[in-house]
């Protein structure tokens, strides 16, 4: 699963939503790309919303019974989706 650029699409899906890049965090440059989100204040709270985009590989593991992770580094985003 990777992560996809935000698109006009998405204004439609989540209106009055910024379009902000975050990096990784700190120590984690090399290994945690930065993350095109949409981002809103909902009640004083920042909620991120990030694409994905899931490759055939994990469609075939979803489909076969596999589960689809999120491990979290230091808050969302930057973030990981895995399927196993």
């Amino acid at each position: 699963m990777k992560l996809r650029l935000t698109t006009a699409a998405d204004d439609e899906a989540w209106p009055g939503c910024q379009h902000v890049t975050l990096g990784a965090p700190a120590g984690r440059e090399h290994d945690v790309a930065p993350a095109e989100i949409l981002a809103e204040v909902v009640n004083l709270d920042v909620v991120r919303h990030v694409p994905w985009l899931p490759d055939e590989a994990d469609l075939e593991a979803l489909a076969n019974g596999a589960t689809v992770w999120l491990t979290v580094m230091g808050g969302l985003p930057p973030h990981r989706i895995e399927v196993r």
